[in-house]
């Protein structure tokens, strides 16, 4: 399987650029981090599936966009690749598929100490396989 990450500073303007990278490379998963999408950007049409976790709470992105994590996957993996976690709080977002667990994430620089260290703690229980508690 091939997975890259991209800090994209915007999604909304970059989708073709996002898809020629993601054919030039030809990658199965891209995770995207900085979408800066709020919950009613709508993404023009895609060849592939896309997974956005928006970060609509934080108050100073009631009327724009920051922050973000989406996930582009191929088509075909439709069946095979699965979400089993996602976490608007923390901004991550974990697939898996068979024999494999991917985990995007997106740390805001705002991030408190309590809150990376629990973004830490989910990460390694999503590593290990571990649901939710």
């Amino acid at each position: 399987m091939r997975v890259a990450a991209v800090n994209c500073a915007g999604m909304t303007n970059t989708l073709p650029e996002l898809e020629r990278y993601f054919d030039q490379l030809d990658l199965d998963v891209l995770f995207i981090s900085e979408t800066y999408l709020l919950p009613q950007s709508r993404l023009g049409p895609t060849k592939y599936i896309i997974v956005r976790n928006d970060q609509p709470f934080l108050r100073d992105r009631a009327r724009r966009g920051h922050g973000g994590l989406a996930v582009m996957v191929r088509k075909e993996l439709r069946d095979s690749l699965k979400v089993v976690e996602m976490c608007s709080s923390q901004t991550y977002i974990a697939m898996e598929t068979e024999g494999a667990r991917l985990v995007g994430v997106y740390w805001a620089p705002s991030l408190s100490a309590e809150s990376l260290d629990e973004s830490l703690r989910n990460i390694e229980r999503l590593q290990d396989g571990t649901s939710k508690p």
